[in-house]
């Protein structure tokens, strides 16, 4: 484990309607438990009698970590909860928030186990006892929780992976689509399949609207016929300021450009290397060079995503601390992509949106 030997993460629990979802007979090499077990947390070191090796330090953390959990469940202002006491959230998906994980189950080991329940107020050299409620809250404090790394140091110390031992997910239950499904983008030229590849109904998440079909029933595929999407450059990384402000880099990407198909650029009067009006349907278009290219299809154009200076075919790199200009500047494929939200990573749309290319 301490040299890259990974099982699968546990972090869905240890079963799902009576199905276990822990690795069967499966483990890194030199393992102790060569067997599924779940996410590492402190009740874990604990069962397993290895609780006695964090330090002091660590284990006071720890107790911190707990004790600020349950102050903030104190708090007027904390988190809801229900009829029950018990707290509420939302997903950070479509489905209600996943069934517990059970953490708090240990793995099965073979040999003697040491002596459990030790005292971790005795260990952190505190002179009194945590309460019942403290020891429950650090109970549950989990190696991604733990912000000693101790759980984590002990785990791997003994062979074993922080994160459990579990299998991995082809059913995916708290999901929008447990099994991936195609779903047209929410600004599409394919209406057609819409009936049977529509997008998911509007929602709120964290108090904010999510807009999903209301976008996607709106037809704006005469105006804007053309499939946009983005991508990298090899020469440039991420929003290339670093990369953009190395001159050899610079020297071999000077220009943001647009990639458009021939017959594309044929019937918007466009030609190679003049400068063009990409536009889309959110009301936003950025001026770029064009590169005709047959590397795109007919009906696509693309933008890399690595530039920045430019506001919709205004130069603002002056606005750019003195002397941190980079050699080459020019506009943000962000100003272009439209509105998009994965259901699922929370990330923006930024591969597949519709446009219109113009002749600047």
């Amino acid at each position: 484990m301490a040299e890259g030997g990974l099982p699968f993460r546990a972090g869905w629990g240890v079963e799902h309607d009576g199905i276990r979802l822990l690795a069967d007979g499966s483990a890194p090499k030199n393992s102790p438990v060569q067997d599924g077990y779940p996410e590492f947390s402190y009740a874990t070191l604990d069962k397993l009698g290895w609780a006695g090796e964090l330090t002091p330090q660590e284990l006071a953390t720890i107790r911190q970590v707990a004790s600020a959990v349950l102050a903030a469940h104190d708090r007027p202002d904390g988190p809801a909860k229900d009829a029950a006491g018990k707290t509420t959230g939302e997903s950070n998906t479509l489905t209600p928030p996943e069934n517990r994980r059970g953490l708090e189950s240990a793995p099965e080991t073979k040999g003697p186990q040491a002596q459990v329940g030790t005292d971790e107020a005795q260990r952190a050299g505190a002179t009194e006892q945590p309460s019942p409620q403290l020891r429950e809250q650090m109970a549950k404090v989990n190696w991604k929780t733990d912000l000693s790394g101790g759980i984590i140091r002990v785990a791997i110390a003994h062979g074993m992976a922080p994160y459990g031992n579990g299998k991995a997910r082809c059913f995916v239950w708290n999901y929008p689509d447990p099994v991936p499904k195609h779903r047209e983008p929410l600004y599409t030229a394919r209406r057609d399949l819409l009936p049977k590849y529509a997008t998911y109904a509007d929602r709120k998440l964290w108090r904010l609207p999510q807009l999903y079909a209301s976008i996607q029933t709106r037809d704006v595929s005469v105006n804007y016929p053309l499939v946009l999407t983005s991508g990298r450059l090899v020469e440039f990384e991420g929003g290339g300021d670093e990369t953009r402000s190395n001159k050899w880099l610079a020297e071999l990407q000077q220009h943001m450009f647009a990639e458009i198909n021939p017959r594309d650029a044929q019937r918007a009067g466009v030609r190679d290397g003049a400068m063009v009006w990409v536009a889309t349907p959110e009301g936003t278009r950025v001026r770029v060079t064009a590169l005709l290219t047959r590397r795109v299809g007919e009906g696509t154009v693309f933008l890399p995503f690595h530039f920045a200076g430019w506001w919709m075919g205004q130069d603002i790199s002056s606005r750019y601390p003195p002397g941190t200009v980079p050699y080459v500047v020019g506009e943000s494929a962000n100003t272009a992509t439209t509105y998009g939200y994965d259901a699922v990573t929370a990330m923006q749309e930024t591969k597949t949106t519709l446009c219109r290319i113009e002749a600047a």
